[in-house]
C-alpha cells in the first residue's frame, strides 16, 4: 500500500551538504544540529485518502530522539505541501534545487519535547493539529 523511510542527517552526506550550502545559517543551527532527514513518503493511488500516508508518517517518526526533522517536496505539490502542513510541518526556505531539476521546498518540523512535539504521536505542534505526510499523500 505504502512506504516511508528516513535517515539520521549528518554532515558529510549529499543532501545535507546540498541544504547547508543554500539554506541561511541561522536555519542550519536550529533544524540541523540533530535531524532526521525524511525522505520519502509514497502511497498506492488505489490506497490514497484511506490515512494510509498519515499512518506511515507518525509511523517513521514515533519515538524518534532527534530534535528536528526536515523534508522536500516539490514547491507546486500543492496536495503534499498541504498534508505536511497539517502535521504542523514549516516551510523554511525556498526554492532548492540542488541538481537543476524541480525547484523544492525544504520543511522543517521540531520532533523532541521542547518543540512541542512527541516524533509522530498526536498532539499540537506550533499551534497546528498535528494529525497527518511527503511526496505523495494520502
Amino acid at each position: 500500500m505504502g512506504y516511508a523511510y528516513g535517515y539520521t542527517s549528518s554532515p558529510g552526506q549529499y543532501y545535507h551538504e546540498a541544504l547547508r550550502s543554500v539554506v541561511p545559517p541561522a536555519v542550519y543551527a536550529r533544524w540541523f544540529d540533530d535531524c532526521f532527514e525524511f525522505v520519502e513518503l509514497g502511497v498506492v493511488e488505489r490506497a490514497r485518502g484511506r490515512g494510509v500516508g498519515g499512518r506511515l508518517h507518525d509511523a517513521l517518526l514515533a519515538g524518534r530522539t532527534h530534535a528536528t526533522s526536515v523534508l522536500t517536496t516539490g514547491v507546486d505539490n500543492a496536495t503534499a505541501r498541504a498534508f505536511y502542513e497539517d502535521r504542523g510541518w514549516e516551510a523554511l526556505y525556498q526554492p532548492f534545487d540542488p541538481e537543476g531539476g524541480e525547484p523544492m521546498v525544504v520543511y522543517g518540523r521540531g520532533l523532541g519535547a521542547e518543540h512541542g512535539g512527541d516524533g509522530g504521536a498526536a498532539g499540537t505542534l506550533g499551534g497546528r493539529d498535528d494529525r497527518s505526510p511527503r511526496h505523495e499523500t494520502d
